[in-house]
């Protein structure tokens, strides 16, 4: 079997796409499946990418961290030369079009499968023209009539979280599959101390400028500095939850408000810009030792940073809204507050980093058990591996050694809560 995942959303320095796409190259060739992922890049390259091939197709840049297919007639010639057997689509706006025109002279045609990674009617159309509700109203109507124009052409729709799934049924998508997103649940682990930053990155712990002292709680935000993510609110509740809780702040990440975030870190010694990591080990660290971290977004059709903290035994404090909620909410990992609320954010990370250490360790327990349980990459390429089975008309293909939607056997769920699954 041969795969082709294409998207224009695949960047060196963020995103959970790259993420997914790494997961997939070490998964699914164990099981004799060739995976390709063809992107837009700076120059048309083929290189090594896990255990299968990136391909990049020549693009001019969108912006600081994202570019778009320039080279369309190359981008035939990368899928016709593949001849894939599925082809998974990760962005949808002009992609789907392009690609159908691309491969309509393979024989035999190749299933085409959309994965909705991105809620873009809420989480770009609908924010930017809130203050013109008319004018907003008919341009999210139109932004879901394009997207059940373009998901009504696959095979099947894949998406990450339930509250992804209901929304596009209830908008009349066809053949839409829940299959998760996952978690190393071995090198995202818990491990402490808590609040110690030593050894976990060399430019972090060298550029830790410390706080009100050495064992004041520490908080975690991870992921792309942006306005879809509400990074703003975390920085309009900090001050309150420093003067209350003296905690310190790590920001983790890079985006387009880098800058408000040099500027708000120049002048507060307790908080400290890491920056972009495409280290998973030392990201696992990160959350590991944080007392909680914030998940202020509440667009997310996942939230990759949530997953991996619950994993690591960490409290997420997350917005009530979203994947973020979902993943909350459904393990006991942690809070939620409503979304876009700077004093309740604040109010509830004070909460938690000041709550005895046994609730901790109780909403730690609970996160890591929700993820080993549901939402290791075994179990979700477990799932993906059984879509693409039965659009291939191969009925339900099962996966090696799975026993997914089984339930972890009471006796060893201590032990997997530990180790992973």
């Amino acid at each position: 079997m041969v795969i082709a995942d294409v998207t224009s959303f695949f960047s060196d320095s963020c995103g959970g796409i790259k993420t997914y796409y790494r997961e997939k190259a070490r998964w699914l060739p164990r099981l004799g499946i060739r995976c390709h992922f063809v992107v837009p890049g700076r120059r048309t390259t083929a290189q090594k990418f896990a255990g299968g091939t990136l391909h990049t197709v020549a693009g001019p840049p969108l912006n600081r961290h994202y570019r778009v297919f320039g080279d369309l007639a190359e981008l035939g010639r990368v899928l016709r030369e593949l001849a894939p057997d599925i082809i998974e689509i990760g962005s949808h706006y002009v992609l789907p079009d392009l690609v159908v025109r691309a491969v309509r002279d393979i024989r035999p045609q190749p299933r085409i499968i959309g994965f909705y990674h991105s809620d873009f009617p809420a989480t770009y159309v609908e924010p930017a023209l809130a203050n013109f509700p008319r004018v907003q109203q008919a341009a999210v109507s139109a932004a879901w009539h394009l997207v059940r124009r373009q998901h009504a052409r696959y095979d099947a729709t894949l998406v990450a979280s339930s509250y992804i799934a209901d929304k596009l049924v209830s908008a009349q998508i066809p053949r839409v599959r829940w299959v998760g997103l996952g978690v190393d649940s071995e090198q995202f682990r818990p491990r402490g101390p808590r609040g110690d930053t030593h050894g976990i990155a060399g430019n972090t712990h060298s550029a830790w400028r410390g706080g009100r002292s050495k064992k004041a709680p520490l908080l975690v935000y991870s992921g792309r500095l942006s306005n879809d993510k509400q990074f703003d609110v975390l920085l309009a509740a900090y001050d309150h939850i420093y003067a209350r809780a003296g905690a310190r702040l790590l920001i983790v990440g890079d985006g387009p408000l880098m800058s408000d975030a040099r500027l708000f870190a120049a002048v507060r010694p307790q908080v400290t810009l890491c920056g972009y990591l495409d280290n998973s080990e030392q990201v696992a660290r990160l959350l590991a030792r944080a007392d909680a971290v914030i998940a202020p977004g509440p667009y997310e059709t996942f939230s990759l940073t949530a997953a991996e903290s619950l994993a690591c035994g960490t409290p997420v404090i997350a917005a009530d809204h979203g994947g973020n909620a979902e993943l909350v909410t459904r393990s006991g990992g942690g809070v939620t507050f409503p979304s876009g609320n700077a004093n309740a954010l604040a109010r509830q990370v004070i909460d938690i980093v000041t709550a005895p250490a046994q609730r901790r360790a109780r909403m730690g327990d609970d996160g890591r058990r929700y993820v080993v349980e549901n939402l290791t990459w075994r179990r979700v390429f477990a799932r993906i591996y059984r879509v693409y089975g039965e659009v291939l008309g191969r009925g339900s293909v099962p996966f090696p050694g799975d026993t997914y939607p089984g339930k972890v056997d009471p006796a060893r769920r201590r032990r997997g809560i530990e180790k992973g699954a």
